[in-house]
């Protein structure tokens, strides 16, 4: 009967060695423990090592690609914020305009109403104060200070204060007036309690006077103008009653 628990009576007696032996690992002989392949079957001898190594990528390679994974994940979500926070910004702006919008329409409202003053009432910018005191027909004896015919003397009374920091110019020459839309004709050379027609002004120092125009003795409608601001020529109205 054959014996198989014995390889190596199967395979030719290897040449003498004296050093440490190994058990192959396919046929259970006798073979030098530095043999890589068994002598009698012909099978390699590798060891365990080679399996910790292949081990060891195969892990680092999937370690490789779940941390990939991750890495577009992250970027998806911090896309999907960006948008998001684009997003609401664009909003933000959009709802910002639509309230700058409907405000500045009231806004442009009450502006062309607040250009209209009426008498004892105050006309106040950055730099200047300016009261509307007083208003009616002017009567003189002066000679020189008549109406023509079909006309009549008006004035106004005003008084302005400098509330800015620095010095500004004021006087008569600053008004204009119209009846019915036609530019009246000023009459202020000697009229008692006139204006100056151009004066210097301290921050603080006030001034005030009449100013007068002749204007027709059957206008309805006789307003002042005064020039707010020189760049945009805004104009505050003063309406004779």
């Amino acid at each position: 009967m054959e014996n198989n628990q014995n390889p190596q009576m199967n395979h030719p007696t290897p040449p003498p060695y004296q050093g440490p032996m190994k058990t192959c690992k396919h046929c259970n002989a006798n073979i030098p423990q530095s043999e890589k392949k068994c002598q009698y079957c012909g099978h390699g001898q590798g060891g365990i090592i080679k399996w910790v190594i292949i081990g060891f990528f195969a892990i680092c390679i999937i370690g490789a690609a779940a941390s990939g994974e991750d890495d577009n994940k992250n970027k998806e979500k911090n896309t999907s914020k960006t948008e998001n926070s684009e997003k609401l910004n664009n909003e933000s702006q959009e709802n910002s305009k639509t309230e700058d919008i409907k405000t500045e329409k009231p806004s442009k409202e009450k502006k062309e109403e607040d250009n209209i003053f009426h008498k004892g009432e105050i006309l106040e910018t950055k730099k200047v104060k300016l009261s509307y005191l007083s208003c009616g027909d002017y009567f003189d004896n002066n000679m020189y200070i008549e109406a023509g015919e079909g006309n009549k003397l008006i004035y106004f009374e005003f008084e302005f204060e400098n509330i800015g920091n620095t010095d500004i110019s004021a006087g008569y020459f600053d008004f204009d007036c119209y009846a019915d839309g036609y530019d009246a004709q000023n009459k202020m050379s000697t009229a008692d309690n006139a204006m100056k027609s151009i004066t210097t002004l301290s921050p603080g120092r006030k001034m005030s006077g009449i100013v007068v125009f002749e204007v027709p003795q059957g206008a309805s409608k006789i307003e002042v103008e005064y020039e707010t601001s020189y760049w945009t020529q805004d104009k505050a109205i003063f309406i004779f009653e």
